[in-house]
């Protein structure tokens, strides 16, 4: 901020100039808007934040947004593997399906931790043939995965529910 100086005579004769860093604040700020948006554990955008996310999406369409589906994936096995290993194998178990998730989408896509171990993942101009082999892929991956732990090794796999949204939907309700 900035101020003039006067002389008694009320010319100007210079000014007063104060400077105040905000890198601290504004990397504080920064932190604290990607923890309320993402996934502590995976690291992946949280419900909240896909919600508001897919909801802009549908509210904003244009030509090329569509085709658009929402798959939703539910891991199967996972209770019992968090149950027998404990809560840390469990943890890495999600980190690595994130990751392996992450890898089968694309970079226009969406994909979010909802809650414990569901998922769900936006495919956005992706036609429907398209988008069901990109749920086959994911689900056959994590089916092939064989996740090893104090050395035993655990399988897990996926139920994936997956809808086409059609053009005339524009909230997320209708979804």
């Amino acid at each position: 901020s900035c101020a003039p100086m006067h002389t008694p005579a009320g010319e100007i004769m210079g000014g007063v100039l104060v400077l105040h860093d905000v890198t601290e604040s504004r990397e504080i700020h920064r932190k604290l808007l990607w923890q309320v948006e993402h996934d502590d554990l995976t690291s992946l955008m949280n419900r909240r934040s896909f919600e508001e996310r897919l909801a802009r999406s549908l509210g904003s369409k244009r030509a090329g947004d569509f085709p658009m589906t929402l798959l939703y994936i539910d891991l199967n096995q996972f209770k019992p593997i968090n149950d027998t290993a404990g809560h840390a194998a469990g943890d890495e178990l999600l980190r690595h399906l994130a990751r392996l998730m992450q890898s089968r989408i694309r970079d226009t896509d969406l994909l979010a931790r909802m809650w414990g171990d569901e998922f769900a993942i936006l495919l956005r101009a992706c036609p429907d043939e398209r988008a069901a082999g990109i749920a086959r892929d994911i689900r056959d991956s994590i089916g092939r995965l064989q996740f090893q732990w104090e050395g035993t090794r655990y399988s897990v796999g996926a139920s994936i529910g997956v809808v086409h949204i059609p053009p005339h939907w524009s909230t997320l309700d209708e979804c």
